[in-house]
C-alpha cells in the first residue's frame, strides 16, 4: 500500500462525496462526521470512504424511503450504475439478524478478486493513479468481524424470542 496514493484515492472520494452530498441537499454535518468515522474502519480509510459512498449512492434522496428519479440520474452521472451494481455483488456482506422476520441472514463473503478489481476500477474512474496501491484487504478481519455479527445476530434473535415470550407466553406454543 503506498501512501500518497492512498491519500489521494482519499481526496477523490471525498471531493466525491462533497459533491454528491452538495447536489443531493443532504446533511453536511452529518457526512462530515462520517468522514471523519472512516479514519476508523477496520479495512482503512479508503475502504472506509468507498463505503461511505456506496451508501450515499445506494440512498441519495434525505429523509426518503425512495430515492427520487432525479437522485439516482445524478449519482449515476458521477458513479457508473453498472460499476456500482458489480461492486454491491462483489463485495459480499456480514451475517445479521432481520427482527421483522425473525430470521438470521447468513453473510456471504467477499469475492476478494472481483472486489478487487472493481474497487480499482472506480478509483481510477475519479483519477487516481496506481490505484491498487491505495488500498488493502485484510481477509482475516472479515473472518473475525463475521464471528462477531454471527454472535449479534444469534443474541439478537435469542432476546426477541424472550420479549415475546415475555409479552405472550402462549407464543412458546406454537
Amino acid at each position: 500500500m503506498n501512501i500518497q496514493t492512498q491519500m489521494n484515492a482519499y481526496t477523490a472520494l471525498k471531493s466525491t462525496i462533497i459533491d454528491l452530498v452538495t447536489r443531493l441537499d443532504l446533511d453536511e454535518e452529518r457526512i462530515a462526521s462520517r468522514i471523519n468515522n472512516t479514519k476508523n474502519n477496520d479495512q482503512g480509510i479508503v475502504l472506509g470512504m468507498l463505503e461511505l459512498l456506496f451508501s450515499i449512492a445506494k440512498w441519495p434522496a434525505n429523509n426518503s424511503e425512495k430515492p427520487s428519479q432525479e437522485a439516482v440520474d445524478l449519482v449515476d452521472g458521477i458513479i457508473n450504475p453498472v460499476l456500482l451494481s458489480d461492486i454491491q455483488l462483489t463485495k459480499g456482506f456480514h451475517t445479521w439478524f432481520n427482527p421483522t422476520e425473525m430470521e438470521i441472514y447468513e453473510g456471504r463473503e467477499p469475492e476478494w478478486d472481483d472486489y478487487r478489481e472493481a474497487l480499482i476500477t472506480l478509483l481510477e474512474s475519479l483519477g487516481v493513479e496506481n490505484a491498487d496501491e491505495a488500498f488493502k484487504f485484510r481477509p482475516g478481519r472479515w473472518a473475525r468481524a463475521e464471528k462477531t455479527s454471527v454472535k449479534r445476530a444469534k443474541a439478537e434473535l435469542a432476546i426477541a424470542k424472550q420479549t415475546i415470550s415475555e409479552v405472550d407466553p402462549l407464543a412458546n406454543l406454537v
